[in-house]
């Protein structure tokens, strides 16, 4: 029983530090948390030198990559439109209801 005790006290120890330790990284890099999720929001995913960019305290260059929604064939004045939903997506596989 002792060494069980010496064992969860030391584990507690542990996670307390280490939350610590997380929340102050978090809270130290708040801004580019921030400019990280508003990027994501834009353009959905980020290449590598976007993250670069936020991780400078810079905000993101506009995307170079071919690979945006070009590859989907999606214009940017289809942004606003309704997505087509497969009513399939809804139905379990096999497409039995």
């Amino acid at each position: 029983p002792a060494v069980a005790e010496q064992v969860d006290t030391e584990i507690t120890r542990i996670i307390d530090e280490q939350y610590a330790r997380a929340r102050k990284i978090i809270e130290d890099n708040r801004d580019k948390i921030e400019m990280m999720a508003k990027a994501l929001i834009e353009w959905e995913t980020l290449e590598s030198d976007q993250i670069d960019d936020i991780m400078a305290g810079r905000p993101p260059r506009p995307r170079t990559s071919q690979f945006d929604d070009q590859s989907s064939g999606k214009s940017d004045d289809d942004a606003d439109s309704e997505p087509v939903v497969d009513p399939q997506v809804d139905q379990p596989a096999g497409g039995q209801a």
